[in-house]
């Protein structure tokens, strides 16, 4: 077509060809100017779909008006051919600058990227492909988005056909891979994929092939920015995080909150350059006028500047040994440290605080009935003094005010089973409730306010589903909303909250959705955030001192030890590095004492009648019991122990034992985590679900083990911790959505019942009971076997619904032993289904055991948690 006209514009050569059209420049005589025009490629069948596609291009495109984007003049014909006519860009695409030299630049152009896709959005336009290839940049610099083909306009009929995905791989959305809906928010995704690539010049996702490209989207984090920018600010890492999330409602939810925090990014980064530029005009270095207008200055001016240029060099080294010396990363710890254990006379504690002056400490600590107080030691032991009388079932934190004259905890409500912030006076006395929900409360350094979570724990909920900061009066009075972590997940994970000296900020522990967690610290004032840590690791507790560093609790290097960061970014310093694990640093004001909290997990078996009569404990020596299941005559309990030594690799090993604890015969080997054990009907077998060590739990497999010969295990399949035995000779387990019928004698596993039930035939058949995942339905159901084959016709009856904290039963089904959500113990019979509310006395049962019923349901065997606790002390930590 070159050389040719059609209407008044004349072909003067092809500029590109893409997936939705033919580009050309061409020249218009009526105006006297250059044009670009589109046209359907000609490989394409001009059908009414893409003809639909194309002008909806343009009637997207042309309702925005933007300094960057590309203008469309008109959408013309000719011959039955329709063209798109629009702003002809002298230049070249973004995709041959990359990357950016300077960060500033890069960010200059993003800014108006994001400026252009936020004026899209308003419209209701998503572009739905963009990328560098897609992005003009003119002879000055400025971008220009291009190529709406792809553009979903609101209210728009829809153009693409079911399941089919558009847009342009690398840069895509880990819902458009998928073929879900489409949104702002994937637009987000790939504006992030091409900041990315502005900075670096790579992309963040890749592989060697299409389906590695999407299996890297999908399920890994992107290459890590500080690879490439070693000297990249906490905030950038920040944005490109939070916008390259793989779930859409992680990532931000508008360009708009994008944009802002780019121009905050991009002002920060202009004031470090300007104070660079002011210091260097500062020193006379450069500046017009400075010298004497003579081109060649005398000699006593050379000598003078060279005096000056000296004192600037030797100025400049000096302050950077001094920011070395204060930074954390070069902050030494003092390797002739004291350090030694402070005597406690309990061995459940919680995490402590230590006063001001450092001679003090104050922790939560649970009495040999399991009930839990606040109290106060000096910090080289002696008489210790109880400061509280709540006999609370749960203290998790006790923090000490900076002048000592109270003390903030949270505390178990008995009625409502909800943590409860208090205030305490320093030398004990009646408790005052300051606010009715709340965990990890901190004072602020003046002593007047406090700051507390709601977590969205059952335990601690919050209205939003988010972690909520808030703040109160140190009489309960002001209650604050100071704002909801919208960027982290609502549930799970360690949360904590710990002020600035002077008041002004706060530090919280914001949890991403694989599981890692990282420190951020936030403005009251102006709601600013910095992400101070990238270690995509776990993390526990906080605590920011007087020095401005934060101590918090990471498994950066395989235990969990006490780390430091400067509260202004940078390095980290290693503090402990013991076996561990360590958590909840606490420093005193002058910096001179470091306490934490070393702590050690371990669980006994414990037999009784369910009556509540001969409770006695099974086990003994320091390791993790779990999963325990009487034989059908009582006599043996199968259960699975691992050690309790955190230096030892966490093997789970299935072990079978009489019921007294003697005779104790280890089943199992290897790098095997082995758990959910359970005697067959007659006793000769033991099953157990078991997978390797670091293997994911969906790799789990149902194992028997026939005790005649128990040197030897069959694996049946694959498993959950759902699973049941039917008879002597097939189990069931719930696996994928579905229930499994395993066999003894080698038949192939045969499906059961409905799908999203674990179901389990009871009563040699007569019935079938099950417990229902389906949202609409969901809890434990019995139905007679006769009417489970026809779910249209199926009448069955509810037993519970869920929340249920566990339930257990006997071997062979008759009874039921369950935790409701109100931590009350019931018991079960079926097929009747009747209840028994049993008596709360048996020693260390909660709802993080694990138990089973003996076969008449008459006895019960349980693990009881335990958490052995003890703090350490380091005088003069550092040098």
């Amino acid at each position: 077509m070159i050389g040719q006209s059609i209407s008044h514009y004349k072909i003067l050569e092809k500029l590109g060809e893409g997936g939705m059209g033919v580009v050309y420049k061409a020249h218009d005589a009526k105006l006297d100017r250059d044009v670009a025009l589109k046209f359907l490629p000609h490989h394409l069948t001009a059908t009414t779909d893409e003809q639909a596609r194309f002008l909806q291009e343009a009637r997207a495109a042309s309702a925005l008006n933007h300094p960057n984007i590309c203008t469309i003049h008109a959408i013309e014909e000719q011959d039955g051919q329709q063209f798109i006519v629009m702003e002809y860009i002298e230049g070249g695409t973004l995709r041959e600058k990359l990357p950016y030299a300077k960060i500033d630049d890069a960010l200059s152009v993003a800014l108006q990227i994001g400026e252009a896709l936020q004026e899209a959005h308003a419209k209701g336009i998503v572009h739905r492909d963009i990328k560098a290839d897609n992005i003009m940049l003119t002879s000055k610099g400025q971008p220009k988005v291009m190529d709406f083909g792809l553009a979903k306009l609101k209210g728009s009929l829809k153009l693409t056909k079911t399941s089919s995905t558009v847009g342009t791989l690398a840069y895509m959305a880990p819902e458009q891979i998928q073929g879900g809906e489409v949104d702002a928010r994937s637009d987000i995704f790939s504006f992030g994929v091409v900041l990315y690539e502005m900075l670096t010049g790579r992309l963040p996702f890749r592989g060697e092939h299409e389906a590695a490209v999407m299996y890297s989207i999908l399920n890994e984090e992107p290459e890590s920015l500080q690879k490439y920018l070693p000297d990249a600010s906490s905030e950038l890492l920040h944005v490109l995080n939070r916008a390259l999330e793989k779930n859409p409602e992680d990532r931000y939810q508008t360009v708009h909150d994008m944009v802002i925090d780019l121009r905050r990014l991009k002002k920060e980064t202009t004031k470090i350059i300007r104070r660079s530029t002011a210091a260097m005009e500062g020193k006379g270095l450069d500046r017009p006028g400075s010298e004497t207008e003579s081109t060649v200055p005398p000699k006593a001016s050379l000598q003078k500047r060279a005096w000056i240029i000296g004192g600037i060099g030797l100025g400049a080294i000096l302050l950077a040994a001094t920011v070395l010396m204060l930074w954390p990363g070069g902050l030494q710890v003092n390797p002739n440290a004291s350090t030694r254990a402070v005597q406690i006379p309990f061995p459940q504690v919680g995490y402590p605080s230590i006063s001001a002056d450092g001679n003090w400490i104050v922790f939560p600590a649970a009495d040999l009935s399991g009930r839990w107080d606040v109290y106060q030691i000096h910090v080289t032991g002696g008489e210790e003094r109880r400061l509280t009388n709540d006999s609370s079932r749960s203290i998790v934190t006790a923090d000490l005010s900076p002048d000592g004259s109270q003390v903030v905890y949270d505390r178990r409500n008995p009625h409502t089973r909800i943590q409860q912030i208090c205030v305490v006076g320093g030398s004990g006395g009646i408790s005052r409730v300051v606010s009715d929900t709340g965990i990890s409360a901190a004072w602020r350094g003046d002593g007047r306010r406090i700051a507390y979570i709601k977590s969205n724990h059952s335990y601690c909920p919050s209205r939003s589903g988010k972690h909520e900061y808030w703040t109160v009066g140190r009489d309960g009075r002001d209650t604050r909303l100071e704002f909801i972590d919208t960027l982290g997940i609502g549930e799970g994970g360690e949360v904590a909250v710990s002020w600035s000296p002077d008041g002004g900020s706060l530090a919280f522990l914001r949890l991403f959705p694989d599981g890692t967690v990282e420190v951020v610290k936030r403005d009251l004032s102006t709601g600013r955030e910095i992400q101070l840590t990238s270690l995509k690791e776990k993390m526990t507790d906080l605590y920011w001192t007087k020095q401005n560093y934060i101590l918090f609790s990471s498994t950066k290097h395989g235990a969990a030890n006490i780390w430091m960061v400067s509260a202004n970014g940078g390095g980290l310093t290693q503090v402990t590095k013991g076996p561990g694990p360590d958590y909840f640093a606490t420093m005193s004001a002058d910096g001179n004492k470091l306490l934490y909290y070393q702590r050690q997990d371990i669980s006994h078996l414990w037999v009784a009648n369910l009556d509540g009569t001969g409770i006695h404990q099974v086990t003994s020596g320091e390791a993790l019991r779990g999963w325990p299941s009487f034989s059908p005559d009582g006599s043996q309990i199968a259960f699975s122990m691992a050690s309790a030594d955190p230096k030892i690799m966490p093997e789970v090993h299935l072990f079978i034992m009489d019921r007294d604890g003697t005779n104790l015969r280890q089943l199992t080997a290897g790098n095997e985590v082995s758990s959910f054990s359970a005697y067959s009907p007659d006793g000769t077998h033991v099953a157990f679900v078991s997978r390797r060590n670091q293997e994911p739990t969906d790799s789990s497999k149902l194992h028997v083990i026939d005790l005649k010969n128990p040197g030897v295990d069959r694996t049946l399949g694959k498993a959950t911790g759902y699973w049941a035995w039917i008879d002597d000779r097939s189990l069931c387990t719930y696996w994928k959505g579905t229930t499994w019928v395993y066999f003894l004698d080698g038949r192939e596993p045969s499906r059961f019942f409905l799908d999203s039930t674990f179901a389990l035939p009871l009563f040699g058949g007569k019935y079938v009971g099950f417990r229902d995942f389906r949202t609409a339905s969901q809890g434990m159901w019995l139905v007679p076997f006769d009417e489970a084959r026809d779910p249209l016709a199926m009448k069955a009856r509810k037993l519970f619904s869920m929340p249920i904290r566990w339930s257990t039963s006997s071997v062979d089904v008759r009874f039921l032993l369950y935790i409701d959500g109100k931590d009350e113990l019931w018991k079960m019979t079926l097929p009747q289904g009747t209840t028994q509310r049993l008596r709360n006395v048996f020693q260390g049962l909660r709802s993080s055991s694990s138990a089973s019923l003996s076969l008449d349901g008459g006895q019960i065997v349980y693990s009881a948690p335990q958490r052995i606790g003890k703090y350490v002390l380091i005088e003069q930590p550092f040098r």
